[in-house]
């Protein structure tokens, strides 16, 4: 399978010449770790529950988590 199948299918979300691969894993990598621990982590529990909630649900606990966030980045 070449690359425009794989991104067509979805397989794969970039799709990128060979000789710009390294630039665009570094661009990823970067973004990755911009990213805060703590952010990391609460990211990750909200997808992992997600299945299990329904939409009303779901929202609720975003909201929460944003909160639960926006309040120790401010040491509250």
């Amino acid at each position: 399978m070449g690359a425009a199948e794989a991104a067509a299918l979805r397989l794969a979300e970039l799709v990128v010449p060979g000789p710009e691969l390294d630039a665009a894993v570094g661009d990823l990598v970067a973004a990755l770790l911009a990213v805060e621990p703590a952010v990391a982590r609460a990211t990750k529990e909200l997808l992992q529950q997600a299945p299990g909630r329904t939409l009303e649900q779901q929202s609720a606990a975003e909201r929460r988590t944003q909160a639960a966030l926006q309040r120790l980045r401010l040491g509250v």
